[in-house]
């Protein structure tokens, strides 16, 4: 019986250890990477002291779930409430206390 792997990603300067599926972590990367991105922007470039990481973090997934509701083609509401919390909740278990 195999192990999950443990991967680190850093996004916004923090590193993180995730745990992921072995056939899952090239998009798990490939999605902190794309957090990584959209933070940096939404932060104004190199980090921006004036937008907190916390700010930028709640920002960076409003527009995700933004994108993720105007790429829902089925137009069901339930599926993109439960794609939401799902976020929601990875979000939240990331963010410091």
């Amino acid at each position: 019986m195999s192990s999950s792997p443990h991967i680190s990603v850093q996004i916004s300067g923090q590193n993180f250890q995730l745990v992921c599926e072995p056939d899952e972590e090239e998009s798990l990367r490939a999605a902190a990477e794309l957090v990584n991105s959209e933070i940096t922007s939404v932060r104004g470039g190199s980090a921006n002291p004036s937008v907190s990481l916390e700010t930028a973090a709640i920002v960076s997934a409003l527009n995700f779930a933004a994108e993720l509701l105007r790429r829902n083609s089925d137009g069901s509401d339930e599926y993109s409430n439960q794609n939401l919390a799902q976020l929601v909740d990875k979000i939240n278990s990331v963010l410091p206390d």
